[in-house]
């Protein structure tokens, strides 16, 4: 029994050997030399090109106009709100206020404002005609959405 798996030899066929001609070792080596060089001769460039530019700036005077003023300057505008949520709660009170209280709208035109819940009231006493009531088998048409494709989206009852 052999210690090995058996090969071409082992069968019979010696003239049948691996492939001595597959790789070129030497053109491989001389690629990884090329490729050394390269890679040396690019960091050397990149290092003279700092240096250029270093010895082009040495003698330029830096400025910096913020730090150079007495009292630190603010950003030109638009800038971000300093307290986003205290402005959210007045906006909300001062829309509330609006909704539901008396105002002038106009006084030299006599517009005013009333509460909405007050409006609301007027328009039940109006009693407005309702809207005609739709034949069973038609649906509403609603305008295309991204999601429908651009076909119309009818929806009835059911």
């Amino acid at each position: 029994m052999h210690a090995h798996p058996p090969n071409d030899r082992d069968i019979g066929n010696p003239e049948v050997t691996h492939e001595k001609t597959d790789i070129r070792v030497r053109a491989i080596a001389w690629f990884a030399v090329v490729l050394v060089v390269a890679a040396v001769v690019i960091h050397v460039a990149i290092w003279l090109l700092f240096v250029g530019f270093g010895r082009l700036t040495a003698g330029a005077t830096r400025e910096y106009p913020v730090i150079s003023e007495e009292r630190p300057q603010s950003p030109p505008g638009p800038r971000l709100q300093e307290k986003p949520r205290e402005d959210m709660k007045a906006l909300r009170k001062q829309e509330e206020n609006f909704l539901t209280t008396y105002g002038w709208v106009d006084k030299a035109t006599g517009n005013v404002r009333i509460p909405i819940d007050e409006a609301m009231k007027r328009v039940l006493l109006m009693r407005l005609p309702a809207r005609e009531a739709q034949p069973e088998g038609e649906g509403i048409t609603l305008p295309p959405s991204d999601s429908s494709s651009g076909r119309n989206v009818e929806v009835g009852r059911q």
